[in-house]
């Protein structure tokens, strides 16, 4: 079914876009994932530390 398409290449190409802007899409999605894990790894590491700190702790 090609709807308002003109032709069935015009389908195609335009189908090929949008798979690969999906494709994006979604590695950035997973890149933005990664990072927010990695910035909340490194907020836990700097509350440990600081809660090592502040019970008197010199070896944190």
């Amino acid at each position: 079914m090609m709807g308002k398409f003109d032709s069935e290449w015009e389908f195609n190409s335009c189908k090929s876009e949008m798979e690969s802007y999906q494709n994006d899409v979604d590695s950035y999605v997973r890149c933005l994932s990664r990072e927010s894990s990695s910035v909340i790894d490194e907020y836990n590491e700097a509350v440990e530390r600081f809660n090592c700190y502040a019970r008197g702790s010199s070896f944190c």
